[in-house]
């Protein structure tokens, strides 16, 4: 697989993570904070370099509510054929004016999806999960003397707990499907139909943050 990092030094800036608000002894994000605005920022320089990117909770989860969410049982499953927001990641774009309106309708995001599996770079994401005892960097590593193989330089985010998400792109148009643990401990492939979570983007136990470019 080859390296998806053209531009990536554009994604590379600090988070204004300390900028949530507190209430009553309670946290609370403030809607179209600047969290949101910091969000907004990162994901539009994402979406300019050919990358697919959708608002995201402080969970890392999308950030609009399914409109289908009320349909009753049996209802054929929409993809976004509707046109409305809420079908998470597909929904994700890279045009300027659909990820505004997706940011508009979710007034409490603090970070940003991208996509994997799509064109123009058929991102593939490695995420190297380092808690709970595992380290999948260390599966990594093992897999790679194992098989005889050497990883390629390319973009690494580091993430709040400590793991490592690495950018990589596959053959164009290829279906690469999403796992958990499959290839080792604390490795998780995000393929088609999954998404990383960019850098810049802020959570409770911290900011994602671009530390290689390849």
């Amino acid at each position: 697989m080859s390296t998806s990092n053209e531009n990536a030094p554009g994604l590379r800036q600090q988070a204004a993570g300390a900028d949530d608000q507190r209430w009553g002894g309670s946290e609370h994000i403030v809607p179209h904070g600047t969290l949101w605005r910091n969000a907004l920022r990162h994901a539009t320089t994402a979406a300019d370099m050919g990358f697919h990117v959708g608002p995201l909770t402080r969970k890392k989860l999308p950030a609009i509510r399914s409109p289908h969410r009320d349909d009753p049982p049996g209802t054929p499953k929409c993809r976004g054929e509707c046109g409305r927001l809420g079908h998470g990641v597909h929904d994700f774009s890279n045009d300027r004016d659909r990820v505004a309106a997706q940011f508009a309708a979710a007034p409490y995001a603090t970070g940003y999806g991208i996509a994997c599996g799509r064109a123009p770079h058929w991102l593939i994401g490695l995420d190297l999960d380092r808690k709970n005892g595992v380290d999948g960097v260390e599966s990594l590593r093992a897999l790679a003397d194992e098989h005889g193989f050497t990883m390629p330089a390319t973009v690494v985010v580091a993430t709040p707990s400590g793991g490592l998400h690495l950018w990589l792109s596959g053959p164009a148009g290829v279906k690469v499907p999403n796992s958990a643990s499959k290839l080792g401990p604390g490795i998780d492939v995000r393929g088609s139909g999954g998404y990383l979570v960019g850098p810049g983007s802020w959570t409770p136990k911290g900011v994602y943050q671009v530390v290689a470019h390849g």
